[in-house]
C-alpha cells in the first residue's frame, strides 16, 4: 500500500547546521489517500503560528539571529534534512516514459530552499536549481531516482506520477549518502521547493572558519522569537559518528581476534618448528659435515614452515570463502568476494610464517657439526 511517513531518526526536524545543526522531533506526516495529514508534535515553531504568514515572520526573525552570528556564512531551510533523512514515500512511482511501468521504490524526500543545495555542496548536474516561481510540484531528482525512472535519457522537463500526484523534473542532484554501511538504508531522494514554513522547519548553517558552540545556536535561537522552541543542536559529524559507531567497533573486535589468531598461528609454527630442529640436530650436523652450507640447512628448515604454512592457507581459504558471507553487513566498499582483499590476507599469512620460520632456520644453520659429533 503505497504511503508516505517521517519518523524516528530518518525524518526529524527542528535545528541543524551544515557543520553545527540542530535536529527536533517534531512532525509525522503519513498519507491518507492522497492527503497529507500533519500531526504537530514537538518542533521549532510554537504551534500558536498556525497560518503560513505568521511562520514565514518567524523564519526571517530567526534567520536574521542566525546570519548576525560569528563565522556564519550560508544559512538554508528545510524538512527534513541530511543525512538524518527526509519523509520515506512508498509504493509506486511511474514515469512519463512511453509505455512506463510503476515501479515500487522507498524514496526520501525533502523540502529544501535553493540555498540547500550549496550549504550541503550537493551539485546540480543537470537542469536548474528552484526559483522563486517553482511551485511544490517542481522537483529536483537524485541521479539514482532519475537512472531508475528514466534509464539514460535525460529527465529534465519530464514528469512521475504517485498516487494522485504529478511531479514536473526541473534538475538532477548528485547523490547524497546516509551514514550507514547498510545499502539499504542509502535511498533514492528528490526535492521539493520549500514554498511555505512548515511548522516544524529545520535550519541548517554553514560557517567559516567554524562554528560557533551548539549552545550558543541554541540560545540564539530561543531568543529569536518568544513561540520558538528548540529541540536540539549538534553537529553533522557527531551523526556520522553515531551511525559508524556500532560497525567501527565490530571491526575493532574483529581486528582483535585477528592479531590474536595471527599472533597464534605464528607462535604455533615457530613452536612446532624450533622443537623439529632440537630433534633434528644430528641430521643437520651431519649434512654440515658431508659439505651443506648453512644457507642450505636454513633453506631445509625454511621450506618446512612454508609447506605448512601453504597447507593451512589452502584448507583455510576452502572454508573462509564461504563463510565471509556472514560478515557482508561490516564490510563498506569491498565485497566478500574482493581479490586485493584476499591477496593482502593471504601475503600477510604467509609473511608471517615466514617470519615465524626464519628463526628456527637460522638457529639450524648456526649449529656446529663437531660439537653435535661429540656430543653424540
Amino acid at each position: 500500500m503505497p504511503g508516505e511517513r517521517a519518523g524516528g531518526a530518518r525524518a526529524r526536524e527542528g535545528v541543524e547546521e551544515s557543520r553545527e545543526l540542530g535536529r527536533a522531533d517534531a512532525c509525522r506526516e503519513v498519507r491518507h489517500g492522497g492527503a497529507p495529514s500533519r500531526i504537530p508534535d514537538r518542533g521549532l515553531v510554537d504551534p500558536a503560528a498556525t497560518d503560513p504568514a505568521g511562520r514565514a515572520g518567524i523564519a526571517r526573525s530567526v534567520e536574521d539571529q542566525l546570519r548576525q552570528l560569528p563565522g556564519v556564512r550560508q544559512v538554508a531551510w528545510s524538512y527534513g534534512l541530511p543525512p538524518h533523512g527526509g519523509m520515506l514515500s512508498f509504493g509506486e512511482w511511474t514515469s512519463d516514459r512511453p509505455g512506463a511501468l510503476p515501479i515500487n521504490l522507498n524514496l526520501e524526500r525533502y523540502v529544501v530552499t535553493p540555498d540547500l543545495f550549496a550549504l550541503y555542496q550537493i551539485p546540480i548536474v543537470r537542469g536548474r536549481g528552484f526559483t522563486s516561481s517553482d511551485t511544490f510540484n517542481n522537483v529536483i531528482v537524485s541521479q539514482a531516482l532519475a537512472s531508475r525512472l528514466w534509464g539514460d535519457a535525460d529527465p529534465i522537463g519530464h514528469s512521475f506520477r504517485f498516487i494522485q500526484e504529478t511531479f514536473q523534473v526541473v534538475g538532477v542532484a548528485r547523490e547524497i549518502h546516509f551514514p550507514s554501511l547498510d545499502p539499504r538504508a542509502d535511498l533514492p531522494e528528490f526535492y521539493h521547493p520549500y514554498t511555505d514554513v512548515p511548522s516544524t522547519p529545520m535550519v541548517s548553517l554553514r560557517c567559516e572558519p567554524g562554528c560557533p558552540d551548539a549552545a550558543v545556536i541554541r540560545h540564539r535561537l530561543a531568543s529569536s522569537h518568544p513561540t520558538v522552541r528548540v529541540q536540539a543542536a549538534g553537529t553533522v559529524d557527531r551523526k556520522y559518528v553515531a551511525e559508524l559507531a556500532r560497525p567501527r567497533a565490530a571491526a575493532a573486535v574483529a581486528l582483535t581476534f585477528a592479531v590474536f589468531a595471527l599472533t597464534a598461528t605464528a607462535a604455533g609454527l615457530f613452536s612446532v618448528l624450533s622443537y623439529a630442529v632440537t630433534r633434528r640436530r644430528r641430521e643437520f650436523g651431519i649434512r654440515t659435515a658431508l659439505g651443506a652450507t648453512p644457507r642450505r640447512v636454513r633453506h631445509v628448515v625454511l621450506r618446512d614452515g612454508l609447506i605448512v604454512a601453504a597447507i593451512g592457507l589452502a584448507v583455510g581459504t576452502v572454508f573462509a570463502i564461504p563463510l565471509s558471507g556472514a560478515l557482508r553487513s561490516l564490510q563498506y566498499g569491498v565485497t566478500s568476494s574482493d581479490p586485493l582483499s584476499w591477496a593482502i590476507v593471504l601475503a600477510t599469512v604467509a609473511l608471517t610464517a615466514m617470519a615465524a620460520s626464519w628463526f628456527p632456520a637460522r638457529s639450524a644453520a648456526r649449529l656446529d657439526p663437531i660439537v653435535l659429533l661429540r656430543e653424540e
